[in-house]
Formats: structure tokens, sequence, C-alpha cells
């Protein structure tokens, strides 16, 4: 399983431990559980939009802002600091 991967910035907390998020901040923890391989399901629906000629559940633009956070976060990891996403359009 490993250890989670965990997020820390100005207001709170990410934790991120095989299938479940853990969401803290502000003296509140929330979990929130994910029982199907997400990286999957997005390639199984980009995978179907080219069969389809239809869109995906994610536009292009979103897909360009996901890229930015991923990023930021390396940046950040690297620096030590805190390090905001590029603005997209």
């Amino acid at each position: 399983m490993g250890e989670p991967y965990v997020c820390v910035g100005e207001g709170g907390a990410l934790r991120l431990n095989s299938h479940v998020l853990d969401i803290m901040g502000n003296g509140f923890v929330r979990s929130e559980s994910f029982h199907e391989d997400t990286v999957t399901a997005e390639l199984a629906d980009f995978a179907n939009a080219i069969q389809q000629s239809t869109s995906g559940l994610s536009t292009p633009l979103e897909a360009v802002q996901d890229v930015a956070v991923i990023e930021a976060m390396f940046e950040s990891a690297q620096s030590g600091h805190i390090v905001r996403p590029a603005t997209i359009m």
C-alpha cells in the first residue's frame, strides 16, 4: 500500500492513501472514498470519446488546468514554498 501522499497548504491539508482522500482544514476532517480506479476510468472515457466521436467528461481546458495544478505541486515539493498554479484562460 505504501506511504500516503500528503499535500499541505495555507488553509489545510490533503492526505491520499490507496482509495481514501482525507480533507483537513479549519478544525474538521472529511474523508472521501474512491472505489473505482480513477486513472482507468479516465482512460476508458477518453477511448470511448474517440470511438464514439463525442466529448469526454473533461474538457480540454480542464485537462490543461489539471496539468497546471500538478506542475505547481511538483515545483512546490522541490522548492518547499507555496506555488500557485498558472492561470489558464
